[in-house]
């Protein structure tokens, strides 16, 4: 059976939409819609998820982009949790999760790879890079999929709070740290 062949402009349409897609669920996201991570990271696998039967966008359009993070520097040797892209709020209404934006200690531009593989999460029994909480929010938690049952590693980063993190109370954080 033949084959079709996208040209440029078609890969770069979609590389395009797909970046709308990302900044329109942002702006969902800012306005207090956590949920809207789950479209963010169905987004991000569809521009950069490589597989032996699927190439990404990123590919497609012979992607050679620096990629900019913002996240604290991950040290193995730090003795307690990390959580390299996150800050906390206190507040009356208790203690959540937010992204550390407005906070950056740093902006460091990488290559593809590194980007894609930097650590986010440091558990102490678990690391988690970037791929790994995107594909885990794309593919198992509702971004394009939902699986009834999910590896205990993100069970215990999302639901028991592995971070380790509570205030002065004993309450954890009110929201999802993967979001």
């Amino acid at each position: 059976m033949s084959k079709y062949t996208r040209h440029y402009p078609e890969i770069k349409e979609h590389w395009d939409t797909n970046i709308e897609f990302i900044k329109s669920s942002v702006i969902n996201f800012d306005n207090g819609n956590e949920k809207e991570a789950r479209r963010i990271a169905l987004a991000l696998r569809i521009l950069f998820h490589e597989t032996a039967r699927s190439k990404s966008i990123y590919n497609q359009i012979d992607g050679k982009l620096a990629f900019k993070s913002a996240a604290n520097i991950y040290s193995p040797a730090n003795l307690v949790s990390s959580w390299n892209l996150l800050a906390l709020s206190m507040g009356p209404e208790g203690i959540k999760y937010i992204p550390n934006l407005d906070q950056q200690t740093r902006n460091f531009y990488m290559m593809f790879e590194d980007w894609w593989h930097e650590i986010i999460f440091d558990d102490k029994k678990n690391l988690f890079s970037r791929k790994d909480i995107i594909l885990f929010v794309a593919n198992k938690d509702g971004g394009a999929h939902l699986d009834p049952e999910i590896p205990e590693k993100y069970a215990q980063l999302e639901i028991n709070n592995s971070l380790g993190f509570t205030d002065e109370n004993g309450n954890k954080p009110q929201n999802n740290p993967i979001y």
